[in-house]
C-alpha cells in the first residue's frame, strides 16, 4: 500500500480518505523540483551538537507517492466533482523538523557572479510592466512556481577548517542550487508571457465587443 513520502506525513493511499495521492511526475525537471521541495534524505543524523548531518539524497521511483496535503488548492484544477493537479504543480506544503528548515541568514549575501545574474534577472522580471496591470484580476499562476529568494542569501564564507570533502559538498550543494533557481525563473517567465497572451487575446474581445455595442 503506498504511503506518502513527505517528512513527518503518515497519510497513506487506500486508509486516507479524501486525500488524493500523486505520482512524481516523469518529466525530469519537474521531478527534480518535487525532490528539491521534499528535502528528504536517504540517511539523516545529528552530531554531537544536535545539527542534522544530511548524506545520500532521496531518489523517487515510478511508485513514489505524495499525498494532495503538501500542495496549495490552486495547483488543482475542479472539472465538476473531480480534481486534477496542475501538470506545473509543485509541493509547497511540508512540516519539517527544525533540523531540515532553511533560516535566513543576516550576514552579507554571496556575490559570486551567478547568483546575482539571477537575483538582477528576477527584479528585472518582477519590475518590467506587461499587460497584466491592465486589470486586477488577472489569474496568478500556481504558488508553487514562486521562486524562494531566500535561498540567495544561504552562507557562503566557509571555515577554512572544513576538510576538502566538505568543501566539494557544499560547493556541490551550492551550484545545484543555482541550476534549481535558474530553471525556476525560466518557467515563472514562461508563465508570465502566457499570462500577457492571455490578457491581450481578452482585451481584443473586450475591445471588438464595444465596437459592436
Amino acid at each position: 500500500m503506498p504511503q506518502c513520502v513527505g517528512v513527518n506525513c503518515t497519510n497513506a493511499s487506500g486508509e486516507t480518505k479524501g486525500i488524493p495521492f500523486h505520482r512524481f511526475p516523469k518529466d525530469k525537471e519537474m521531478r527534480a523540483r518535487w525532490v528539491a521541495n521534499l528535502r528528504r534524505y536517504a540517511h539523516v543524523k545529528k552530531d554531537k551538537h544536535g545539527r542534522m548531518n544530511k548524506h545520500k539524497k532521496f531518489v523517487a521511483g515510478d511508485n513514489t507517492r505524495l499525498c494532495g496535503k503538501h500542495f496549495e488548492d490552486d495547483c488543482y484544477t475542479v472539472t465538476g466533482k473531480r480534481r486534477r493537479l496542475k501538470k506545473d504543480a509543485v509541493p509547497t506544503l511540508f512540516d519539517f523538523p527544525s533540523g531540515l528548515v532553511k533560516t535566513i541568514k543576516t550576514r552579507k549575501p554571496p556575490t559570486d557572479r551567478s547568483s546575482l545574474q539571477i537575483r538582477d534577472s528576477v527584479r528585472q522580471n518582477q519590475s518590467t510592466p506587461g499587460p497584466e496591470t491592465a486589470t486586477s484580476d488577472t489569474p496568478a499562476p500556481c504558488m508553487s512556481a514562486q521562486i524562494p529568494l531566500m535561498i540567495l542569501a544561504r552562507e557562503h564564507s566557509y571555515n577554512i577548517s572544513l576538510s576538502p570533502r566538505k568543501l566539494k559538498r557544499k560547493l556541490d550543494e551550492t551550484i545545484e542550487i543555482c541550476e534549481n533557481m535558474k530553471n525556476r525563473l525560466k518557467y515563472v517567465q514562461k508563465q508570465n508571457q502566457k499570462l500577457r497572451n492571455k490578457i491581450k487575446t481578452l482585451t481584443d474581445v473586450v475591445e471588438k465587443l464595444k465596437a459592436q455595442v
